[in-house]
């Protein structure tokens, strides 16, 4: 079948030389692009979270992202102001609102279980809380409004 054809093998060390180089290239090319920089660019993230004109007195943001993982959380001022304490990666994300904690009937603090009670489930769900953020600068104020 192969009788007057010359046939030959390429050489190994010509065979290890290419996929040396293509690996040099290949671990240039990633370095160069920032693959091997897993954080990306971040922002401080601060804001103020209303339910209708009123600042929201209480309760605990969180942001999560596209994987539904979360971000980072900030708990609310009675201002309605909050503050994430470290840096969020860029991106869009989801946020919810949840109690800063159970507060049982009869409790001594009636303007707490009155906001607890204000917050509607939807903006407790991670995957049903119409609240979104887009985080795209160094220094990121947000308005969010519960309505």
């Amino acid at each position: 079948m192969f009788a007057g054809r010359e046939f030959s093998m390429p050489t190994t060390s010509g065979t290890v030389i290419r996929i040396l180089g293509m690996i040099v290239l290949l671990g240039s090319f990633l370095i160069a692009s920032g693959c091997g920089d897993s954080e990306g660019p971040t922002g401080r993230v601060t804001g103020t979270l209303q339910t209708g004109s009123q600042p929201t007195p209480s309760g605990v943001v969180t942001l999560y992202d596209s994987q539904l993982v979360p971000a980072g959380t900030a708990t609310l001022g009675a201002d309605g102001q909050f503050e994430f304490e470290a840096p969020i990666p860029f991106g869009t994300y989801t946020a919810t609102l949840m109690p800063v904690s159970d507060v049982p009937a009869g409790d001594e603090d009636p303007q707490l279980a009155q906001a607890n009670a204000m917050i509607p489930q939807r903006f407790r769900d991670p995957s049903a809380s119409p609240l979104q953020v887009v985080i795209d600068e160094d220094e990121e104020k947000v308005e969010l409004k519960m309505e």
